[in-house]
């Protein structure tokens, strides 16, 4: 519909909704022309008043979990989409949407649970394939996961988010050849996707291919500039052929990462009683999970999102972290072709998550492909963090990519001693991690996303 039709509905139904405020349709219409327009605020107060009114209409309740999921409330997606399924047990787009709400919760075990309902509800439904594919991936499940994409591949051979998926999986495989292949046929389905030259880029990188990945990524990088995961895997490949002249400008470690402290709070005595709330709301958080599969840290937890929900103390931190994105974002430390400079971040919106690491604790090399802008604050730090200027004990490192591409070039790298109340803002894109450490106190943190787009 183009806007002036859906400006003509949305009178209609306002109207509709004058005469009789209690129509539910016109409602659950309302909504969906809402969100259709990306007016997602009022899209959710019509499906909530639908559901008000009529509670027991499962299509509403699919309709709200859909609104909510799209505005990052996983949560409450997942109470609306089990809502919908206790009303109507053999609906499958619910059970299959509801595997998404947990997914993103990292509830993976629930996740595949609900996909595979969904597939036994509808046995041609490839979306539900390719969505347990993804479940059983994150859990580290990479050839269940490859025969899920093959399933839906086999229900649509020209699904090509599946062929796409499945060439990942199969590079987790270490199957690269493999992986390629899946690659050329989904270049075949979608020719010109960016996302598909750059994960072809890192199967030639695990092939020790670096010339030709260096290409791929290129042709990434000509149809979607700042794209982070090309980005990396760009730097991987300058990395491996020698390459010099660019990486001062996609990548300055001193630079473009960025050191701040965080001043202490108004109602808080110091920032040691502001980081002891901290670390009672993460260690009490509901969401907080032991060895979640598919994160990087090993020997620790992590929370869902603290930023949805009851915020407690994360609240005064979140007014912080926006002042130093806007800093970052002001005074960009990028060289001027850089493409975080050429194609600046116009709206962006905040995920924020905390990581309880014990002894043993840390993180394999990764980047935060979805965001733009990533960062960390440090809550609580062992004593051994400060004395191991020799181990570097859990300090972060950045520049050094994952084991699974077998780089053979040694990378630059920067480490940095972590300091409670400190922040550290730095590009999504870079590869980090954190040095393991030996220690009866637990390593506490709150990291976050500045992720593209508005909620």
């Amino acid at each position: 519909m183009s806007s002036a039709d859906i400006n003509q509905a949305l009178a209609a139904y306002r109207e509709r909704l004058r005469l009789d405020p209690r129509d539910v349709d016109a409602l659950n219409r309302l909504g969906n022309l809402l969100s259709s327009a990306g007016q997602l605020e009022a899209a959710q107060s019509a499906y909530e008043s639908a559901v008000a009114l009529r509670p027991d209409v499962p299509q509403i309740h699919f309709n709200l979990g859909n609104l909510l999921q799209r505005r990052g409330r996983h949560s409450a997606a997942r109470d609306r989409f089990r809502e919908a399924i206790a009303l109507h047990p053999g609906y499958a787009e619910a059970n299959n949407n509801l595997g998404n709400a947990l997914q993103d919760l990292g509830e993976i075990d629930a996740a595949v649970d609900a996909y595979r309902q969904a597939i036994a509800l509808r046995e041609d439904f490839p979306e539900a394939c390719n969505n347990l594919g993804l479940a059983l991936r994150k859990g580290d499940r990479h050839a269940e996961a490859a025969e899920a994409f093959g399933r839906a591949l086999e229900i649509n051979p020209d699904y090509a988010p599946a062929m796409v998926n499945l060439g990942l999986a199969l590079r987790s495989l270490e199957r690269p050849e493999q992986a390629l292949q899946a690659f050329d046929r989904a270049q075949r389905l979608t020719p010109g996707a960016a996302n598909v030259w750059c994960f072809k880029g890192g199967a030639l990188l695990e092939a020790g291919r670096a010339e030709e990945a260096r290409d791929a990524l290129e042709r990434c990088l000509a149809i979607e500039p700042a794209n982070r995961t090309a980005l990396a895997y760009r730097l991987v490949a300058m990395q491996e052929l020698d390459e010099r002249p660019e990486p001062s400008l996609l990548r300055d470690l001193y630079r473009h990462v960025v050191e701040e402290d965080v001043p202490c709070p108004a109602g808080f005595d110091s920032v040691i009683a502001f980081n002891d709330a901290l670390a009672r709301h993460a260690r009490g958080h509901p969401t907080l999970s032991h060895d979640a599969a598919g994160r990087a840290t090993r020997h620790g937890a992590h929370t869902g999102d603290l930023l949805s929900g009851d915020k407690g103390p994360v609240a005064e931190l979140e007014s912080f972290i926006v002042d130093g994105v806007r800093r970052y974002l002001v005074n960009l430390p990028m060289h001027p072709a850089h493409p975080y400079a050429r194609y600046p971040l116009r709206e962006w919106r905040l995920v924020a998550w905390g990581v309880v690491m014990d002894s043993g604790g840390h993180q394999i090399p990764h980047i935060h492909a979805a965001g733009w802008l990533s960062g960390v604050y440090y809550v609580r730090l062992p004593r051994c963090v400060g004395e191991s200027a020799v181990d570097h004990a859990g300090w972060i490192e950045f520049g050094r990519s994952p084991d699974s591409l077998h780089c053979r070039a040694e990378p630059l790298t920067r480490r940095i001693c972590p300091s409670e109340g400190g922040m550290l803002l730095f590009p999504s894109y870079y590869y980090h991690r954190t040095i393991p450490f030996e220690s009866e106190e637990p390593r506490i943190s709150i990291a976050f996303d500045v992720l593209p787009g508005t909620a």
